[in-house]
């Protein structure tokens, strides 16, 4: 009798071991997954963070190289040299153009938060308040409004910068 509990302890013995590894592999590898959905998720909120900028940054270029083309438009305007006008003005509604298409590529991922409707009327208002301005003045020829307008353009310009630093550093805050 004492035989039969000693091989039934064994026994025991062995199973409670070998339920406790198992359990212990079923948890780790549940950790495991757990943490491998985490950094997907990561990944994903990192690519999306990455379009976003990418997209942003490239609105911005095309609205400096539109702001560039229209002054050197009106510079080849004051010089008489038609040509290189509707060269350059061609260039500068093609890069405004392109502008607008990358800022519609952001708005389509941008995330919901004040920053990035911040940087959205900041856009907006560079576009309405500068860059259509400073069309209308090369169209009129008139330098004063062209210039007022260049002025204006520089300084929204500036002030989307400015937005766009802001929800590029909250958006690392809140990812980080």
């Amino acid at each position: 009798m004492n035989r039969v509990l000693s091989n039934l302890s064994v026994k025991l013995g062995l199973t409670l071991v070998l339920a406790i590894f198992s359990l212990l592999i079923i948890t780790i590898a549940f950790l495991g997954y757990q943490a491998g959905e985490e950094g997907s998720t990561s990944l994903k909120e990192l690519d999306l963070s990455g379009d976003r900028t990418l997209a942003l940054s490239r609105s911005q270029r095309s609205i400096a190289y539109a702001q560039l083309f229209y002054v050197s438009s009106f510079d080849a305007f004051e010089k008489g040299d038609a040509s290189s006008f509707r060269d350059y003005l061609a260039r500068a509604q093609d890069a405004q153009r392109v502008a607008q298409d990358y800022f519609t590529e952001f708005e389509a991922t941008k995330p919901e938060s004040a920053l990035s409707d911040t940087v959205t009327a900041t856009y907006e208002s560079l576009i309405q308040r500068g860059i259509i301005p400073l069309e209308e003045a090369l169209n009129t020829g008139n330098s004063s409004q062209f210039n007022t307008a260049r002025e204006m353009v520089s300084d929204l310009n500036q002030q989307l910068i400015e937005a766009v630093s802001l929800d590029f550093s909250q958006g690392i805050k809140e990812s980080g």
